[in-house]
């Protein structure tokens, strides 16, 4: 694992959990990085491509050195690059550099107004373009449009018209207007909630009558779901856009209920906490449509790079690449978070989800990424009879039981700008020696640490299936 990449990650992710002062900045920069890759996947061209590769090695130098401002304007740059080879106007510059940073995310529906600022996110030289607008929307109700003056400027955003009931999260969409035309823009989640004390007062009491450790599922997500939940009443910001009010209605559902909440007739994406000892393990589960509850399915473990998130494989690496060849196939998926230096509980994450899903034993799957690439050559080792085929991306692993890896299938991906190539390639020859079999090795060209899993994950699916139809 290279020492570098565990700061970039720190800097960059963050983890799900409020960092102060820095978190909105670090929302801010994971919105503009799926912006770059949702730009990336429109754009097949390859030159355009390789244009933007060097801004995109500088915005990994530049969080390397803590620099967020400016990482986030070496992405937009990518982005840029991506479009043309000509940067976009100072003007339409200036109001890319612009983000909005709501005073909360979660408020009462009594509230009329939400109250933003408006700051830019790196500076730039030169002076504000005249007659800049921002127009700002949240859900429903009366867009606001205000003239820009001196940053940081706060605005009030209208709520009223938003239909509520009990409980709704709304996108706040903001634009940049030149001359009256958008030219930058972006969306992120407002939760309204009515009687938002009174339910949250109810639910920290149930809390207080939880056992400790928790036995089920509901009970270990109620706690973790009532303490993001305090976190963003008390105006916390998170990494990630979390549905507060659909998680406050989930939350409610744990108590004490009648039926489980979490089953395989339940389809959707959710975040949980399975009760898997004295370390509860956070994760986020998606359950397919459709899913037969005596028919065993596959399994995918998506385990993310160090200082990630169990969000990263779900809304980052190709703006959620990994959970679409997933819906496509109507496989289970879970994403465990880990921490920065030790890793998920994943066996024992398997076996609890495995007394709700139809989880097939034999059809178990694991990638990661980065320190997660490593976590799964560690993984196959520990338990080599728990997964039928590991795919490490962007990173490497050291194979300490050549035994444990012998006539098993691994696929190893990396770019030929990341700097993990020589420990990938490191590890392609050791499990060659160990009798791995078979072992896959591809190198992208001109692709970089931040964007091997969107370029490999559908030749990872592609190789997991041939794996499993060889069984």
């Amino acid at each position: 694992m290279h020492s570098r990449w565990i700061w970039l990650a720190v800097v960059w992710l963050g983890g799900l959990l409020p960092r102060g002062e820095a978190q909105p900045e670090r929302f801010e920069l994971g919105q503009r990085l799926r912006l770059f890759e949702r730009a990336w996947d429109q754009q097949p061209d390859a030159l355009a491509r390789q244009r933007a590769i060097t801004p995109l090695l500088s915005a990994t130098q530049m969080f390397f050195s803590l620099q967020l401002g400016k990482a986030g304007q070496a992405l937009d740059n990518a982005r840029f690059a991506l479009r043309s080879a000509e940067q976009p106007p100072f003007a339409v510059l200036w109001a890319e550099s612009l983000y909005l940073r709501p005073r909360t995310r979660l408020l009462d529906a009594s509230a009329k107004t939400l109250r933003v600022e408006v700051r830019p996110f790196y500076p730039l030289t030169g002076e504000a373009p005249a007659g800049a607008k921002l127009r700002a929307r949240v859900g429903q109700a009366n867009p606001v449009e205000v003239a820009l003056g001196q940053l940081p400027q706060t605005i009030e955003v209208p709520l009223e018209g938003n239909t509520i009931d009990t409980g709704a999260d709304l996108p706040l969409r903001y634009e940049v207007l030149l001359e009256g035309k958008a030219v930058a823009g972006n969306t992120m989640t407002i939760s309204l909630v009515p009687n938002l004390a009174k339910r949250l007062n109810a639910l920290r009491e149930a809390v207080q009558q939880l056992p400790t450790p928790a036995t089920t599922i509901e009970q270990a997500t109620l706690r973790t779901h009532v303490t993001w939940l305090t976190q963003l009443e008390e105006e916390s910001t998170f990494e990630t856009n979390l549905p507060a009010a659909w998680l406050l209605r989930e939350a409610e559902a744990c108590v004490q209920p009648a039926v489980p909440v979490f089953t395989a007739k339940n389809p959707g994406d959710f975040w949980m906490t399975l009760p898997t000892g004295a370390a509860p393990s956070i994760v986020r589960l998606y359950v397919p449509d459709k899913l037969d509850p005596m028919t065993p399915t596959p399994l995918v473990v998506a385990l993310h790079g160090a200082g990630g998130s169990e969000n990263l494989f779900f809304e980052g690496y190709g703006d959620g690449i990994t959970k679409k060849m997933c819906v496509e196939r109507g496989w289970l998926m879970v994403a465990p978070r880990a921490a920065l230096f030790g890793g998920a509980n994943v066996p024992a994450i398997i076996d609890e989800l495995a007394k709700r899903y139809p989880i097939d034993r034999e059809r178990v799957l694991v990638v990661g990424h980065s320190m997660g690439a490593a976590q799964s050559i560690a993984l196959a080792q520990r338990f080599p009879k728990t997964f039928r085929a590991v795919a490490a991306l962007g990173g490497g692993g050291t194979i300490r039981d050549k035994a444990a890896v012998k006539g098993r299938p691994f696929f190893v991906g990396v770019g030929t700008q990341d700097f993990a190539l020589r420990g990938a390639k490191a590890l392609v020859q050791a499990l060659r020696e160990a009798g791995a079999n078979p072992v896959e090795f591809k190198e992208y060209p001109s692709i970089e640490h931040m964007l091997i899993v969107r370029e490999a994950i559908p030749e990872v699916f592609r190789f997991f299936e041939k794996c499993i139809a060889a069984k």
